[in-house]
């Protein structure tokens, strides 16, 4: 039985893209302020120069990036979907399971997210092409997104 007849036999529904896209945006502001929060002394006292705070970020680019894994890791993980993806009444499945990811599923998705945004977020376009919207890091990380019940 293919991924598509077994959707259709459970009455899981696909999220909309656009609820995706908002969550995405919604997890990265979140992940964005706790940066900030995390940083903001060293970084009120930085020069008042875009030079300066360019060289800051470039510094700490690797605990950006290492918040929002641990941040997408253990929300995935936990309860099958980040903040953004709660508030939007959506959440990650497993394509074997039919649940949320186990913590190797959820690893290897945010790995591939995560690269995928370094190749200016190409692969996420796929989730146009794909029959159950799947982006380059569900396919790999073999998960859909879905319409919470």
């Amino acid at each position: 039985m293919n991924i598509e007849d077994k959707i259709y036999r459970e009455h899981i529904e696909i999220a909309k893209i656009s609820h995706r896209f908002f969550a995405f945006l919604i997890d990265n502001f979140l992940v964005t302020l706790a940066f900030y929060l995390i940083f903001w002394e060293e970084m009120s006292s930085l020069p008042d120069s875009y030079v300066a705070m360019v060289e800051f970020l470039k510094g700490k680019i690797l605990y950006l990036v290492g918040l929002e894994f641990v941040y997408e890791v253990v929300f995935l993980s936990l309860y099958g979907a980040t903040l953004g993806k709660m508030l939007f009444k959506i959440k990650v499945i497993s394509l074997d399971m039919l649940d949320r990811p186990n913590l190797l599923y959820a690893l290897i998705r945010t790995m591939c997210k995560i690269l995928g945004k370094v190749f200016f977020y190409m692969p996420f376009f796929l989730v146009f092409f794909s029959p159950i919207a799947q982006a380059l890091h569900d396919i790999l990380g073999k998960t859909i997104v879905i319409k919470n019940a």
